[in-house]
């Protein structure tokens, strides 16, 4: 087994278990806080964007903002 075939594997493991404890996580959340499904898929939407954008920041620097430089790609974006 290849190093990268590896790290797939590790990576798939830990992305199910991750799903697996998000479920858990948010059916006690609904169940016993009442926790309004609404506001917590925003929360969860908002918290991975934001660490996908950091993540993205740290790895190719200030070629995320390359998107921002063509007049075209700003009005897809927006729209």
């Amino acid at each position: 087994m290849t190093r990268q075939t590896a790290l797939g594997y590790s990576l798939a493991l830990g992305a199910a278990t991750l799903w697996g404890v998000s479920g858990t996580t948010g059916q006690v959340l609904f169940v016993s806080k009442h926790i309004n499904i609404g506001w917590l898929v925003t929360i969860r939407l908002l918290v991975s964007g934001l660490l996908l954008l950091a993540y993205a920041f740290i790895t190719k620097r200030n070629k995320i903002f390359e998107i921002w430089q063509e007049k075209k790609s700003i009005f897809t974006l927006l729209s």
